[in-house]
């Protein structure tokens, strides 16, 4: 209604409320402008209204109450956010924003984006705000609004805890209520804020702690201690480098570590807004760890490996992403990840909003209520306010600016009102061209104002304060400071602490514009040259890399000593960028430092030359590039003046060789190696020779404990600690190409250790050696102690989770036959953790297959080990870990087929389909796994002659297997039914001989095969027709399997009794141990195998 006063009407209008929010928050600043003139006028009525109109127009839009959440559930078109409440019976939801930008509307990016972390902030949510920038990394960007975040949050402690003190010692406050009040507020922020940090460092380990600490300088002072232990214990500072075996560890091991960062931040129950601003400017590092984010909370079981209540309320806080973008600067991978949350919308809302120009209306309103004016009045002004800026919002706000301060718009004091003259602001020109305007009203500012900003845009949108003091020492001007502070007051520049940043990328774009093409790489090399003057320039990362920035705009421009200078400045830069993670930068400062050297540089310019393709070759690993890294791998390779100077790179190309899949190649290159590094390996190995070296270094381990380990001397000498590196690496290699040649390496590690001193590798060398024991030898007592001794050396190591990730995988041999099954699962589920934290994601995958199939036989509900599988099946598809993936995918058939839940519609491969596929590849592994897993859905179904047919296939494949007894155990129940069927010797014998294996194993786990051997020698002595003795065992084997917590083998325990009893005539006691099995295999959730058991009974 044009009639009633703005102030007072409800804007009852048919655009969008989250429109209406956008326009209004871009023109915050010239709103800002006419408070002011107001507040100088001194007429505080109409102002009082604008911020209750203000006010209303934040609650309509942002405050979520509990009413709203039920309104708008199904409002697809709203703004909206998790309701957080403490209604346990509420679910949590997440929403995305995803919000395109056309070219002429990106002033909306920043002001809506701002706007809605400010307004969730005020109402106590956790706010992060990330801006994206064209001239920062992304990843550095992200990192920088989780340490403001973390500042943030300790600064807030602080201050609560310091009022806290002050009202104490005072003594003059309010009344004990308050003090009490105050009270229960620090306790519980710091309670919160305790809760964050230790989710954070009880997930890292020293060295990816000291990564952290590196990226996100808050945690320096957040955990003081912790860093003192990394100063005192040589914590990593090379970005991870080397720590991994894989091609793009860094990058994993990086993304992981936002995915704790996160999690540590929604575990506290607070809900949490993500706001993302430009991110047509991030890369896929940073996307993927926004979909990881978005991922996680759609599947909270995704979260492997956590062990906390992740149903709790105190768990439960949600998520409200909003980004946006502008379309036409976003490339083809950035749209297709924002797609990719569409096919999410099953889990999250997700809505888009698409923000034009503004309309005559829009901008009719927002006169009317900026002004406090009925819409009537402001039609005329908002008429030609439209014409002449088309709706644009950013020319909306300049154009309203430039009326304002030259007194067209004005407020009359004799007429109480807002003023303006039509004829003038109609004779008003202005650019049709963004930039040009904005140029326009930057000449206009004085020419010290002009040039400081121009500085200023030369390095980036934002700059600190320390580095304006650098450049402000008579280079350029007097006091560049003053000039900023000026420009700050005219709305082009922002100052948050130290930090001054353009109020628009657009602006800084302008300014940039302003400076003569031909001026531009000077200016740049002006900069360049003056911060690399600074003594501090080697070690401080801000001036080291803002420094090469500026000169490798110029770098054409230098002479022999500057190129010389700014290669060695890109070398540090690069490795500064390495310290904090930022891998892609890094790789630009070493290219760019290579292209700064002399044009025959492995002559004139050796060791610089080296060191530069080295690092360039172990960043492009790290980051994933792996045909830059054999680009780089070979020069070395074949410029290098000496063996010792290739080291480095024969390692990189190992690891690259056997991140293809090549391991017999790589195998042969880590042997010509070790061999110039003076140790050889036979030609042939047999079997005899290895058992004799594996007693003769056992004999080194005889009662050698943690203490006696610690006490040897580091290993000193660079030539064995190589080769500690390739031997390691021999071990990994030859797992699947030569067995008997990773026990040899590995009892040749142990040898160095004793005779050379202790590394790193020397803890890789006793899991392997534990491991190769046990195969061979079958010292289960000594195996155990080895692996108990790693362990020990392994807990606190600055690298603990790398070693952990790779470790598991040797100790899953030892533990099933030591430990019980259920404590395995808990053991490779931190295997997969540790491998995500450290990047390993090869380990990590296998580990997670591990989990998989030890929950299955852990008897632990087929349902709940279907879904574990799932969790693992998008991990592994998403790192393309085919592997384990079908080993995983073999696992989560099996237990469909006994709980009758298909997985068809998933799309995934059938047992038999994974059993051919590893037929032709030859993958003996993947052999047995699926062999022994359809083994197991014979036997539960009793199906013995299948069963014998797949053991027969298990036992040719000639590769010992930690999980072999499993096969025997059922081979040895199918064997003896069979036998007694059938009357043939043969099946006796195998049955036997089964008990006989099996109750060795139980000498040292009688938690695992105790009921086993009870089960085996029930049917034996049923056999045998000792039937007395026969219904014992099968009593003991329920018993025994009820005890230690195998509900699948008591069902089969009971069956077996069962159906003993009714084939001896007992047919009611055999019905009621049947009905037992019932019971039991419903609770474990075998469906499927349910049903079968009844069709039997019926058939009794």
């Amino acid at each position: 209604d044009d009639d009633g006063a703005a102030l007072n009407n409800n804007n009852n209008n048919n655009n969008s409320v989250a429109k209406e929010e956008f326009f209004l928050k871009c023109m915050d600043q010239t709103g800002e402008s006419l408070k002011r003139q107001l507040e100088s006028i001194t007429i505080p009525a109409n102002e009082s209204e604008l911020e209750r109109t203000l006010n209303s127009f934040h609650t309509r839009i942002f405050s979520i109450t509990q009413q709203q959440q039920h309104d708008d559930d199904d409002d697809e078109s709203s703004l909206s956010s998790i309701d957080d409440d403490d209604d346990d019976d509420e679910e949590n939801w997440e929403d995305f924003v995803g919000a395109g930008f056309g070219d002429d509307s990106a002033a909306m990016n920043d002001a809506g984006t701002k706007a809605a972390a400010s307004a969730e902030e005020k109402k106590r949510w956790f706010v992060l705000h990330c801006k994206f920038d064209r001239q920062v990394a992304p990843l550095l960007a992200l990192a920088r609004s989780f340490n403001d975040f973390f500042e943030r949050c300790l600064s807030e402690v602080g201050q609560v805890q310091q009022n806290l003190g002050n009202n104490n010692n005072n003594g003059n406050g309010n009344g004990n209520n308050d003090r009490q009040q105050q009270q229960q507020q620090a306790q519980l922020l710091q309670a919160t804020f305790d809760k964050m940090s230790l989710s954070i460092i009880s997930h890292l380990d020293t060295e990816v702690f000291g990564q952290l600490c590196e990226l996100m300088p808050v945690f320096v002072r957040m955990f003081p201690l912790s860093v003192g232990y990394i100063q005192t214990s040589g914590g990593s500072n090379d970005g991870g480098a080397g720590t991994t075996g894989n091609v793009g560890s860094g990058r994993n091991r990086l993304r992981h570590l936002f995915h704790i960062l996160l999690n540590s931040i929604f575990c506290v129950g607070h809900p949490v807004v993500i706001v993302l601003d430009d991110l047509q400017w991030s890369d896929s590092l940073a996307m993927d760890v926004i979909l990881g984010v978005i991922q996680s909370k759609a599947h909270p079981s995704s979260n492997l490996g956590s062990n906390d209540d992740r149903d709790s309320p105190s768990s439960r806080g949600g998520l409200f992403l909003l980004g946006s973008y502008r379309d036409n600067e976003a490339d083809t991978n950035l749209l297709q990840r924002i797609s990719v949350m569409d096919v999410m919308k099953q889990y999250v809302k997700v809505t888009h909003l698409s923000i034009g120009m503004l309309s005559r209306r829009d901008i009719d309103e927002m006169l009317s209520c900026k002004l406090g004016l009925p819409m009537r009045y402001t039609r005329d002004l908002s008429e030609q306010v439209f014409q002449k800026t088309r709706g644009h919002p950013l020319f909306v706000q300049t154009f309203l600016r430039s009326i304002i301060s030259k007194g067209v718009l004005s407020f009359s004091v004799r007429s109480r009102r807002w003023t303006w003259d039509d004829l003038v602001i109609e004779l008003h020109t202005i650019s049709e061209d963004v930039a040009e305007f904005l140029a326009h009203g930057l000449r206009r500012l004085d020419k010290d104002i002009v040039f400081a900003l121009q500085v200023c845009s030369c390095l980036g949108f934002q700059v600190s304060t320390s580095i304006i003091e650098l450049l402000d020492s008579g280079q350029f001007m007097n006091n560049m400071l003053q000039a900023l502070d000026s420009a700050k007051k005219e709305g082009l520049m922002d100052k948050a602490g130290p930090i001054y940043a353009f109020s628009h990328d657009m602006l800084r774009e302008s300014t940039y514009e302003l400076i003569p093409e031909s001026e531009r790489k000077p200016l740049h090399r002006k900069i360049g040259l003056s911060l690399a003057k600074d003594p501090n320039v080697w070690k401080d990362s801000e001036i080291c890399t803002l420094a090469v920035d500026q000169i490798n705009v110029c770098k054409e421009n230098l002479n022999q000593m500057e190129r010389l200078i700014f290669a060695r400045l890109n070398l540090s830069a690069g490795k500064h960028s390495m310290a904090s993670s930022s891998y892609e930068q890094a790789r630009g400062y070493f290219e760019s430092g290579i292209s700064l050297l002399h044009k025959n540089p492995w002559k004139k310019q050796y060791a610089l030359c080296l060191e530069l393709y080295e690092m360039s070759a172990v960043v492009g690993f790290m980051d994933g590039g792996e045909e830059n890294v054999s680009s780089r791998l070979d020069d070395i390779l074949s410029n290098a003046k000496c063996f010792g100077d290739t080291i480095k790179s024969r390692e990189l190309l190992l690891k690259v060789i056997a991140s293809r899949g090549e391991y017999a190649e790589s195998t042969s290159q880590c042997l010509s190696t070790l061999s110039k590094l003076g140790e050889n390996f036979p030609k042939e190995i047999e079997s005899a020779n290895v058992t004799k070296e594996i007693v003769r270094t056992m004999a080194l381990l005889k009662n050698i404990t943690k203490d006696d380990i610690r006490k040897l001397p580091r290993m000193a000498n660079p030539s064995k600690l190589y080769a500690m590196k390739f031997l390691s690496m021999l071990c990994t290699l030859s797992l699947t190409s030569n067995k008997y040649l990773c026990h040899l390496a590995s009892c040749l590690m142990v040898k160095f250790t004793f005779k050379y001193g202790f590394c790193e590798e020397s803890i890789h060398g006793l899991g392997d050696f534990a491991r190769g024991l046990i195969l061979v030898t079958q010292d289960v007592v000594n195996s155990t102690r080895i692996v108990s001794l790693a362990e020990s050396l392994m807990s606190g190591h600055p690298s603990h989770h790398a070693l952990r990730a790779r470790l598991t995988l040797r100790f899953c041999v030892v533990k099933p036959v030591c430990e019980p099954v259920q404590t395995c699962i808990e053991h490779y589920r931190n295997g997969f953790n540790s491998g995500m934290i450290s990047g390993d994601i090869e380990n990590a995958m296998t580990c997670g297959y591990l989990c998989s199939f030890s929950k299955m036989h852990s008897g632990n509900g087929l349902q709940l080990t279907q879904d574990a599988c799932y969790d693992f099946l998008r991990q592994m598809a998403k790192h393309k870990h085919v592997g384990s993936l079908n080993g995983t995918t073999s696992v989560f058939n099996t237990c469909a087929a006994l709980s009758g839940i298909p997985g068809n519609s998933l799309g995934i491969k059938t047992n038999e389909e994974i059993f051919e596929e590893a037929k032709q590849k030859k993958n003996s592994f993947l052999l047995h796994q699926v062999c022994l897993n359809q083994i197991f859905i014979q036997f539960y179904f009793r199906d013995h002659l299948s069963v014998m047919k797949l053991a027969e296939v298990y036992n040719n494949l000639d590769t010992k297997r930690a999980m072999d007894v499993i096969q025997v155990f059922f081979t040895g129940v199918s064997a003896l039914a069979l036998s007694r069927c059938t009357q043939e010797k043969k099946f006796r014998k195998i049955g036997e001989q089964s008990l006989g294996i099996v109750a060795h194993c139980a000498q040292h786990s009688q938690w695992n095969f105790e009921n086993k051997v009870f089960l085996l020698q029930a049917e034996l002595h049923y056999l045998n027709g000792d039937l007395r003795a026969a219904e014992v065992s099968y009593k003991a084997a329920v018993d025994s399997a009820q005890k230690h917590r195998f509900i699948h083998e008591e069902a089969i325990a009971y069956e077996l009794y069962g159906i003993f009893l009714i084939e001896t005539r007992l047919v009611e006691r055999g019905l009621e141990q049947l009905n037992m099995a019932l019971s039991k295999y419903a609770k474990w959730g075998a469906g499927r195998k349910v049903r079968h058991l009844i069709s039997f009974i019926k058939g009794c």
